[in-house]
């Protein structure tokens, strides 16, 4: 894995207070394999937002994959 050093920032122009963690958040989407559309979706939605995590208790991944489609069923009923 090669590791690069993306560096973001705002000018003075920038009128969007969030402009900088949906920068942040786009580039963190492309980099998990994202399409860019999907990515650009971070950007233009207030309400969306990128939460990653490693799965590293030696759990199959069926159980695994099975353990979060169950996860999100559960919260779709709730809203």
């Amino acid at each position: 894995m090669i590791d690069s050093l993306y560096i973001l920032q705002t000018c003075k122009d920038t009128k969007d207070i969030g402009a900088l963690q949906k920068a942040a958040d786009f580039v963190r989407a492309f980099t998990l394999g994202f399409e860019v559309d999907d990515a650009l979706a971070l950007v233009r939605l207030d309400d969306l937002y990128l939460e990653s995590f490693d799965v590293t208790d030696g759990s199959p991944p069926s159980k695994v994959y099975g353990n979060m489609r169950s996860v999100a069923a559960r919260s779709a009923e709730r809203f």
